[in-house]
């Protein structure tokens, strides 16, 4: 839970989103959404940003399928 917390905190603190490490991915059937894979761990935290605010989505221990 605190590699979790951590990766919410960085997202949080962050002053460009995506990261260099983070990639949009797909959410079916016809969203996207951006992905970071919180470190150390087999999970992966899905967001979207508008303006200056950042959503978190879900965690899932399912890696994502990248969008092309």
């Amino acid at each position: 839970m605190e590699a979790l917390a951590a990766a919410v905190r960085l997202l949080a603190s962050a002053d460009v989103l995506p990261g260099p490490l983070d990639y949009e991915t797909l959410i079916p059937p016809v969203q996207t959404a951006w992905c970071r894979r919180v470190s150390g761990q087999n999970l992966w935290l899905f967001y979207r940003v508008r303006e200056d605010v950042v959503y978190l989505l879900f965690v899932t221990r399912s890696p994502p399928v990248p969008a092309v």
